[in-house]
């Protein structure tokens, strides 16, 4: 799995960053998490397949982090797409998009189904032969969720030297790979576990954006890979960052800590911030294994 900072800025675009968006690589399988402004020109400046897109998740109605979404739709018509678009988010995005299609381009060239969803604990939105994709609720000013994808684990690896032995039917090779005993013909069963190795780990990637800070979160994104949580604001501007619906770099490292992450990324951030390395430092003395999202950054999830 490959995460690829798109938007790492809080609000408004600035010359250093855009604002909230994510792509993440699983083999073929290209999502986007978040659609803010320019997240276009964004894709094609980190080189992000743009056209394999076809899952959209949007965390919350707010403009930073869906109005580049309009954009996008218009460009696949330009380019003739045919496939349908998947989209995920809160309710109020399928009317909003509706609208502005019925004003301005009435016969898209391809079909855009909405998954409108306002889970009040985790709840799986979309589930394929490689990955999984969870939702879970965050606490912000408007309804906003959270997301973790999660790989699937790789088949099992049979060992050379059963091969060699027993010389099984091919026929029954998948099955053993699927897990199953094997029956060696004499009326017993060889255990999976003695013919075979593990194969690939599953590797998982949450995202977390926007929120105040929740630690009820954590349980939701246990022993996650990689966690990309907002840190708008350093952490002497706790109260204001609550007051907002948002967290500091010390909290989002408390809810690393909490769920057991194994890397933290803080995004959403302020251009309020004056010292990134003070605000990154805050992080450290709870979360050693933090950094800072940068556009244009890519994260590699190895099994």
């Amino acid at each position: 799995m490959k995460v690829y900072i798109l938007g790492s800025g809080a609000a408004v675009p600035t010359a250093n960053r855009g604002v909230s968006s994510v792509a993440v690589q699983i083999d073929r399988d290209w999502l986007l998490i978040d659609c803010g402004e320019g997240t276009q020109v964004q894709m094609q400046r980190f080189s992000v397949r743009w056209g394999k897109i076809n899952h959209i998740l949007i965390s919350h109605l707010h403009g930073d982090h869906y109005f580049g979404l309009p954009g996008l739709i218009f460009t696949y018509h330009l380019y003739n797409r045919k496939k349908p678009l998947n989209i995920y988010s809160p309710p109020g995005l399928k009317s909003i998009i509706g609208q502005l299609l019925q004003t301005s381009l009435p016969n898209l060239s391809y079909p855009i189904v909405f998954h409108e969803f306002q889970p009040e604990r985790p709840y799986g939105i979309l589930s394929t032969k490689y990955f999984d994709v969870t939702t879970f609720p965050l606490v912000h000013r408007v309804t906003s969720n959270g997301f973790l994808i999660r790989t699937s684990e790789g088949d099992r690896k049979i060992k050379p030297e059963f091969i060699a032995d027993y010389q099984p039917d091919r026929h029954l090779l998948r099955g053993i790979q699927l897990g199953n005993d094997y029956p060696d013909g004499n009326g017993d069963l060889i255990s999976n576990a003695t013919i075979t190795l593990k194969g690939r780990r599953s590797v998982s990637f949450a995202y977390v954006s926007d929120t105040s800070f929740a630690p009820e979160i954590a349980e939701h994104i246990l022993s996650v890979d990689l966690l990309y949580h907002e840190a708008t604001f350093p952490d002497g501007e706790a109260a204001l960052a609550k007051s907002k619906g948002h967290c500091t770099s010390g909290q989002a490292a408390a809810i690393a800590h909490l769920a057991g992450a194994g890397q933290l990324v803080m995004g959403h951030l302020s251009p309020r911030i004056k010292s990134l390395d003070d605000f990154l430092n805050q992080a450290i003395a709870v979360f050693p294994n933090t950094t800072l999202a940068a556009d244009g950054q890519v994260y590699e999830i190895k099994p």
